[in-house]
């Protein structure tokens, strides 16, 4: 009896869960370069992963991170240790150049 309720507890656990996201936007326009990547989430948070995107010349115009379906699996078995995040990543567009006016 004892391992079943162990078991039914984890699965509540795990299933009961709730999921976060984070989107921000910076105002900027988008380009269409978009990148996303798995990152992870130390010790209980207290170490996280930099998203580092070299690719941006001009910044990013809007991010987003959240926790993929097995987090919660994850962070159950490893007891908070590590927590896997996913990033997602939009460039922002450079400013265009005015427009070239035809000779007269």
């Amino acid at each position: 009896m004892y391992p079943r309720r162990v078991f039914t507890v984890l699965l509540v656990a795990v299933f009961a869960s709730g999921c976060f996201g984070t989107r921000i936007r910076s105002g900027a326009a988008r380009s269409t370069v978009t990148q996303e990547e798995l990152g992870f989430s130390l010790f209980w948070g207290l170490t996280q992963s930099d998203t580092v995107a070299p690719e941006c010349q001009f910044g990013m115009a809007e991010t987003e991170s959240w926790l993929p379906w097995y987090a919660s699996l994850l962070y159950t078995i490893t007891l908070g240790i590590v927590t896997p995040v996913k990033k997602k990543y939009t460039c922002a567009m450079g400013p265009t150049p005015p427009p070239v006016s035809a000779p007269r």
